[in-house]
């Protein structure tokens, strides 16, 4: 299936899509009056600095920044008012398995595939730079630095040089042969630091092996800085405890954010379904909220709840206070106090099944939080994909739904906005522009298959 990206005149949008077509669908949406207290008391931890010269045209990371804002603050040339022009200017034919979200540096595009290649293609022309074969599925997106470009794959972080896509240095983030990194590594200073998940959750096994993982290493040689496990697969904590998402930082007060799954096997983990906050330079954890108790699901334990966390967090601030916010698989946002753990509030937003609640990660655009959760079908088949998932803005100070919008089809990528739009695509093969403010689609597009990643917006 061909892999589309879409841009007008200098801004430029672009979409991953995963393989196999699906058909197209309707919209509806519901939209109240935005809390007048809103805007003004919230804001996204990070500030991004739309003085520098680059400041509009590069994503660097899956969602960004720091904070997982998954917004381009700086972007000016789309707009409400002209987003309706957006249309095709270049594709790429020929690639299967497209995720995560195409990271953008001064004028290259970078993303991988489920053959295992990563391109380095001209963001004006969709003109192939390199390609660079590493193998394996792909599912993240590359972190882009001044000198290389990072990809996890299969249970390897792999390092390229930017300029050529050669290999620079491969390690390996977790021992276990069914590794498989569904997050993307992101930068901080000389780390970059990579989560690792496995496929073991889908076998029939008498004994669990896969300990979940999350590490820092040296940007220049890939040593290891520090790696910190999830569970000890011991008598008090069994297999698995996977880390799905890419994790959210706080420099100043050097905490790193992340959220678990489930156990594969039994005893139930006190660190599964978790929000976890651990110390940047050593990994180890600071505090941790389990969200759901005694969920143990694999092939082995099919009755399991699978409520695991694998969106990523979102940091924010409300009236000065540093927030982390994250949505689950039960269909619930959670946010939480960012230095003690503590819930501030949580918002249920639709029906859980095990491709539904929260998976496609949340954005912080224009002072409200944009989630999407795929809508669990009560009766229907465990393993079906829903029909139906819902966008909803919540006030980052109470959690009260501003509006809500029903798509036709499943999230399964992020969030990504500039102001006064979100972009969100569907595994029913539509990519839309949403109004912040209400939800109204302003524009939308017929992928040719359906969407599995996120759209990053620059120019």
């Amino acid at each position: 299936m061909p892999t589309r990206f879409a841009r007008r005149a200098a801004p430029i949008i672009m979409a991953a899509a995963v393989a196999a077509a699906c058909s197209s669908g309707s919209t509806k949406s519901t939209t109240s009056a935005a809390p007048s207290s809103t805007a003004p008391s919230a804001a996204a931890a990070v500030t991004q600095d739309c003085t520098k010269p680059d400041a509009a045209s590069n994503w660097l990371v899956y969602m960004r920044d720091d904070a997982n804002s998954a917004t381009n603050p700086c972007n000016t040339a789309i707009t409400a008012k002209n987003v309706s022009t957006l249309a095709v200017d270049w594709h790429i034919d020929d690639l299967i398995g497209v995720t995560g979200v195409p990271t953008v540096d001064k004028g290259v595009v970078y993303f991988g595939d489920d053959k295992g290649a990563v391109r380095a293609v001209a963001a004006k022309t969709g003109k192939v730079a390199w390609t660079s074969e590493v193998g394996g599925q792909i599912v993240g997106s590359p972190a882009v630095t001044a000198d290389s470009v990072y990809v996890g794959v299969g249970g390897s972080l792999i390092a390229l040089d930017k300029a050529t896509g050669k290999q620079q240095w491969k390690i390996s983030t977790n021992p276990d042969p069914t590794s498989q990194i569904n997050a993307s590594p992101i930068v901080v200073d000389d780390m970059v630091i990579m989560g690792t998940a496995s496929f073991q959750v889908t076998q029939r096994l008498e004994h669990y092996t896969f300990q979940g993982s999350i590490g820092a290493y040296d940007t220049k040689t890939g040593k290891t800085i520090w790696n910190h496990i999830t569970t000890p697969n011991d008598a008090t904590s069994g297999a698995g405890v996977a880390v799905w998402s890419t994790p959210a930082v706080d420099r100043k007060d050097g905490l790193l954010f992340i959220g678990t799954g489930q156990n594969l096997g039994p005893p139930a983990s006190p660190n599964a379904d978790s929000m976890e906050a651990l110390d940047l330079a050593t990994g180890k954890t600071v505090w941790s909220m389990q969200a759901t108790e005694n969920d143990i699901f694999s092939g082995g334990y099919p009755t399991g709840f699978d409520y695991d966390f694998g969106a990523s967090p979102n940091l924010f601030t409300v009236d000065g206070r540093l927030l982390v916010g994250q949505g689950d698989k039960q269909g619930t946002y959670w946010v939480l106090d960012a230095k003690t753990g503590k819930v501030v509030w949580k918002r249920v937003l639709s029906t859980p099944s095990h491709f539904g609640g929260v998976i496609g990660s949340a954005g912080f655009h224009d002072g409200l939080i944009i989630t999407s959760s795929n809508v669990g079908k009560a009766g229907g088949s465990p393993m079906a994909l829903p029909e139906t998932s819902k966008v909803t803005a919540l006030s980052p100070k109470t959690g009260a739904v501003v509006w809500s919008k029903t798509l036709e089809g499943s999230v399964f990528g992020p969030i990504s906005g500039v102001p006064g739009i979100a972009f969100v695509g569907t595994a029913k093969n539509h990519l839309y522009a949403l109004d912040t403010r209400t939800g109204r689609t302003l524009w939308s597009y017929d992928a040719p298959a359906p969407i599995g990643g996120g759209a990053s917006i620059v120019g």
